[in-house]
């Protein structure tokens, strides 16, 4: 879908800002040192549910990974094509770096824009795609750098008030802690795509990443099940992650609250392996996973989460 050209007359002016004024030479240290300050690499305990998880927290370890990532990206790794997308490795990072212009709106870091529908996602982003597919690698990797190392910086001085304020992300009002959340999925999710691409093994999360992604998961669940076309009525089901970052959810689609065992269907699965469906590295039948119940309100359930990388 081509981007309304009103619209693209109006951003024209600020495509290039992003990417044209470069961080201090310091910021992207200060940034990876805050992450790895907040949590050392692979020292973290297995969060507790019932505990919030600071979402900058999160956003800035996600920023950390893919920085590194994109750093160790060389010759023929650019032109990679991915493997469930019409795109190339070069390709999925302009994708992404339409999407941190998005976020810098929703985060209240610069003008926003408005009118993009959920639907329209990546037909938004089809301008900086286009624009370094025909970039050299090296200005595409510091295009990069600076955007998601100076939207890192700048949610980090966001407090709890900003990030309660509500926002416009994809045509639907959350708040900016649970857009960064959003955008910490999308990140992973994508950066996950480039490294399968190459022929590295997944990034692995943290529990304390994971926990925060299976809850933004797993809590719209009713609202991606109506917007893919498989809205269940009535339903309830009670959602067993497995393994660091797991818990149980209860999702419910309207009704009559249900007693825990009463529910239409129980799904047990690993709180990973439901991230990568969400994450559209997997489908749900590549998926272990058991079922007890409505095999077909299962199955939707699972799918439907798929809309959370689009």
């Amino acid at each position: 879908m081509a981007m309304n050209d009103d619209l693209e007359q109006q951003l024209a002016p600020l495509l290039g800002s992003l990417e044209a004024q470069p961080p201090p030479p310091a910021l992207r240290g200060q940034v990876l040192e805050a992450a790895l300050r907040r949590r050392a690499a692979g020292s973290s305990p297995d969060p507790d549910p019932s505990i919030p998880i600071d979402p900058v927290d999160v956003f800035g370890l996600g920023v950390a990974a893919s920085v590194a990532e994109v750093e160790r990206l060389a010759g023929s790794m650019w032109s990679a094509p991915l493997l469930r997308r019409g795109w190339n490795v070069q390709e999925m990072i302009g994708h992404l770096l339409g999407a941190a212009r998005y976020m810098a709106g929703a985060l209240g870091l610069d003008d926003p824009i408005e009118g993009v529908p959920l639907a329209e996602h990546v037909p938004f982003t089809q301008q900086w795609i286009d624009r370094h597919r025909g970039a050299s690698p090296d200005d595409t990797a510091a295009a990069f750098i600076a955007s998601f190392t100076s939207l890192a910086d700048a949610a980090s001085r966001l407090r709890n008030a900003d990030l309660a304020t509500a926002t416009e992300y994809y045509g639907f009002e959350i708040a900016r802690g649970t857009a960064l959340v959003a955008a910490s999925f999308e990140l992973w999710a994508h950066v996950d795509d480039i490294r399968r691409a190459v022929g590295n093994e997944p990034h692995p999360l943290s529990p304390e990443e994971l926990s925060i992604m299976c809850r933004l998961a797993a809590g719209v669940l009713p609202f991606t099940l109506g917007y893919v076309g498989t809205p269940h009525l009535d339903r309830t089901a009670r959602l067993v992650l497995t393994g660091p970052g797991g818990g149980t959810f209860v999702v419910t689609t309207g009704g009559e609250s249900r007693s825990p065992g009463d529910e239409d269907a129980l799904i047990v699965t690993d709180a990973l392996d439901f991230c990568r469906i969400a994450g559209r590295h997997l489908d749900v039948d590549e998926v272990a996973h058991e079922v007890e119940g409505d095999q077909a309100f299962a199955r939707d359930l699972l799918a439907s989460a798929r809309v959370l990388a689009a």
